[in-house]
């Protein structure tokens, strides 16, 4: 409120929103200069932060609003980008010690991905409670459709990832540890 005149907790919601949703669009973050709005950027920075960002909000909704298709075709591309294992490289041929971890880090997510999606197979990964996980897991998955997919934005939900897929392993654990003296041992325990 001090520094810009106005109570906004940001000052970038409508230029991400417009850089999800225009004509170039493709899923990923994509420079506002490969934008239709790239050769007047530098103006319209000049009106303020606010005012910028709301001109952006404007253009982006009227945009959704005119190609409602589109926007729910690239709605649904920007998902399935969010949760494309990283397959992608980095800049220039990269050192071995770069390809290891980059493999290790595909492998530790598709584990992570698998196993979250397996927890439904097991009658613990469909409860109420577990119910409020895949809410949030989806709730944070569709906010990221509304305006650009970036691999980094996924670390955030990489725990309750964690959370999720432990389902699935506490299912095959018990399933190939349980024996009878130990389920009666448990069920004594319990009492």
């Amino acid at each position: 409120m001090h520094l810009l005149g106005v109570p906004v907790l940001n000052t970038n919601s409508g230029f991400n929103l417009y850089l999800g949703n225009n004509p170039s669009a493709n899923g990923y973050f994509l420079s506002i200069s490969e934008t239709p709005r790239g050769s007047t950027w530098e103006a319209l920075r000049r009106t303020g932060e606010v005012q910028a960002s709301e001109t952006l909000k404007h253009e982006a909704v009227e945009w959704i609003m005119e190609h409602p298709r589109n926007f729910a075709e690239l709605a649904i591309r920007k998902a399935c980008l969010f949760w494309t294992p990283p397959f992608h490289q980095g800049n220039g041929s990269g050192s071995t010690v770069e390809k290891v971890m980059r493999a290790v880090w595909l492998l530790e997510f598709s584990v992570l991905v698998f196993s979250t999606l397996a927890s439904l197979l097991f009658s613990a990964g469909r409860t109420r409670y577990s119910a409020i996980l895949w809410l949030s897991l989806g709730s944070y998955s569709a906010v990221h459709m509304l305006f650009y997919v970036v691999f980094r934005y996924r670390e955030p939900v990489m725990p309750l990832l964690c959370v999720i897929a432990s389902i699935s392993f506490d299912a095959l654990w018990m399933t190939g540890n349980t024996r009878p003296s130990q389920s009666i041992r448990r069920q004594t325990l319990s009492y």
